[in-house]
């Protein structure tokens, strides 16, 4: 399963369906990079020289009065329950209890105490445990900074030159909206940022990793727009060359003499709507050994995008929305050094043609007084290969698409602007081929479809369509939330099998629930057929990231297949 929540039942029939059991880190960032080697046979005669590797170990800080001095799942933490002006952790505990050097100073509060006698805030609405690595204790309080103060910072010390650390900062306040915290290392110019507000995610943060420093100066501010921000937890990770927990630091790296790889992530791009993907284009090099392995990781910019692989020197982003990504490439020597190095995607708002004379141009769709689009035979409207049709934020009726064409080069893409479109139906077919239907038109605003189906009828159905993507489409009640399917009519050769092949669909990042019955009904449930005929095919159709909730049958049902096809 590829984050497809609650599957109440599938059915498969009539074509081969490939589980792909990719792991999480194919599209979740986690902060564990996992390597595993084949073993190899060595005969007793052969030596065998153990090789040094890097030790790695964590530091937990606790933001807030209510300490967490070990967690649920072993970790030890380590508590600051005053954020003025001071020093504020002393010799600092790994994860595993062990003592180091590592101090907390505030130089600068980044908020002013107020109501807060401390600068922290002790009754947070909880959101919780996070990701079984932050337990409630560590989210329920927290470190809040204010757009009175700007120039708050925080010194982390005592470091060890020879190692690499990865500094996160991360907080969560249960509420809605925007409370952006933004952080920069004292010696760069950029500013990284997350948005505080009901967070759950590990890697929404504000992430640095450096090396060759004995201490690192933070500055701490509210981004512009929020009020306030919040810092629940500072995640400290340190890479030690050379296996020890005691490093050398005289030879600068751990004193096992390797040299550590250089990374390189590739130079910055830049893209413009409705293109939404990219390839990094990551290497490493070692100057005394090999690249052992490769991870990227998104520290900045938002959050919504899928990535092929992180694992890899080269993978793809996709489902790229406005504004600017930055992900950082960690690579790692035979010797268990690091290297990173870090990369912008810039992507830029589609730019509207206005007039609509050739192929890639920007209109909008035409609803009628009823607030209803209906063009089930693409009559009146003049769309191209290329182009991209925006539909602005607000509430509408149905739409009804059919006849419509683009290419595999150029489709045309149905996107909101200005916010959420909510509609009450959908509706694709009539060989509608080469299209796509996807909610990723405005910044921050997850799902930029929402089918509100108020008629119990089928919020979304797409009939006689190939080369179909849909996503970031939130689906509400309904008797069905997706349908995708042909069924053969009586007398009508057209709708028979073998007269046409539902081909090349991908279904991601939306989110079904409160249906009456199938959350997704994806090909007909009787592919041997029935006295009207047999059914019309599907071929490689791609579910994949999608969230079921309480549907009333099966969360997915597939049938009547060829092919390969996946969820």
């Amino acid at each position: 399963m590829k984050n497809s929540r609650l599957l109440l039942g599938v059915t498969f029939a009539l074509g081969t369906l490939v589980a792909c059991q990719k792991e999480q880190a194919a599209y979740k960032e986690t902060d564990t990079t996992l390597t595993t080697d084949s073993p190899t046979a060595v005969a007793d005669s052969t030596p065998v020289t153990a090789q040094a590797v890097a030790s790695v170990r964590r530091i937990l800080i606790d933001m807030g009065t209510t300490a967490t001095a070990k967690d649920k799942w072993g970790k030890n933490w380590n508590t600051m329950n005053d954020a003025r002006k001071g020093l504020r952790v002393n010799n600092a505990v790994t994860s595993t209890n062990v003592a180091t050097t590592l101090k907390l100073e505030v130089v600068n509060p980044a908020g002013t105490a107020a109501s807060y006698d401390n600068g922290l805030r002790a009754s947070n609405a909880a959101v919780g445990d996070v990701a079984n690595e932050y337990p409630a204790t560590a989210t329920l309080d927290n470190a809040f900074t204010n757009t009175t103060v700007t120039n708050g910072r925080w010194k982390i010390y005592g470091l060890t030159a020879g190692s690499t650390y990865t500094i996160k900062f991360w907080g969560s306040y249960k509420q809605a909206g925007n409370r952006f915290v933004q952080v920069k290392r004292a010696d760069e110019t950029t500013w990284r940022e997350f948005n505080s507000a009901g967070n759950t995610d590990l890697n929404t943060n504000a992430s640095f990793s450096f090396s060759g420093k004995t201490e690192m100066n933070f500055d701490i501010k509210t981004k512009a727009g929020s009020n306030f921000g919040y810092i629940s937890v500072i995640d400290i990770t340190e890479s030690i060359p050379g296996g020890t927990d005691n490093p050398d630091p005289t030879d600068g790296n751990g004193g096992t003499g390797n040299k550590a790889p250089v990374a390189n992530a590739g130079t910055d791009q830049t893209i413009t709507l409705p293109a939404n993907s990219v390839k990094l284009n990551g290497s490493g090099t070692d100057a005394d050994g090999s690249i052992k392995t490769y991870k990227w990781a998104r520290f900045s910019g938002p959050t919504a995008h899928s990535i092929s692989n992180l694992n890899i020197a080269n993978p793809t982003l996709s489902g790229l929305t406005e504004g600017t990504y930055q992900f950082r490439l960690t690579v790692t020597d035979n010797a268990g050094a690091i290297g990173t190095d870090e990369v912008s995607i810039v992507v830029k708002p589609a730019v509207a043609g206005g007039g609509g004379s050739g192929p890639g141009t920007g209109k909008t769709l035409k609803f009628d007084s009823y607030n209803n689009a209906y063009y089930p035979n693409g009559t009146g409207l003049d769309w191209k290969p290329g182009d991209t049709i925006y539909i602005p934020a607000g509430t509408y009726g149905l739409i009804d698409l059919g006849n419509l064409r683009g290419t595999a080069a150029q489709p045309i893409i149905i996107t909101n602007r200005g916010g959420q479109v909510v509609l009450n139906q959908v509706r694709f077919n009539n060989k509608m081929e080469h299209f796509k239907f996807i909610g990723n038109g405005t910044p921050g605003v997850q799902y930029g479809f929402k089918i509100d189906q108020k008629t119990q009828e089928i919020a979304f159905a797409a009939t006689l369509v190939s080369n179909m993507e849909v996503a970031y489409v939130e689906i509400s009640k309904g008797a069905i939330g997706m349908m995708i399917k042909k069924n053969p009519v009586a007398g009508d050769p057209s709708s028979q099998y073998g007269a046409y092949t539902i081909r090349n669909i991908k279904i991601h990042h939306n989110y079904i629930h409160d249906t009456q019955t199938e959350g997704m009904y994806i090909g007909s449930t009787s592919p041997s057929g029935t006295a009207a005929g047999i059914p019309i095919r599907l071929e490689n159709v791609e579910v994949s990231f999608n969230r079921l909730d309480r549907n009333g049958w099966d969360g997915i049902q597939m049938s009547s297949t060829l092919g390969t096809n996946s969820i």
